[in-house]
């Protein structure tokens, strides 16, 4: 055996494999956002009645 080259195939699947993994780990991380969204959103709603409105920046000068 001379050299091992992947074929066209071998390609492929490498190609599939990863692209899998990529859309599992966007869905994961997507529902860990949304969920710890969900968890916190009492926090997010005190915190706007709080005067964190959109006029503010929030840093001092």
């Amino acid at each position: 055996m001379q050299g091992r080259m992947f074929s066209t195939f071998d390609r492929y699947l490498t190609w599939r494999v990863l692209h899998t993994f990529a859309m599992l780990f966007i869905a994961t991380y997507g529902l860990y956002v949304v969920i710890d969204l969900f968890m916190n959103i009492d926090e997010f709603q005190e915190n706007s009645l709080k005067g964190l409105g959109a006029g503010e920046s929030g840093r001092q000068l």
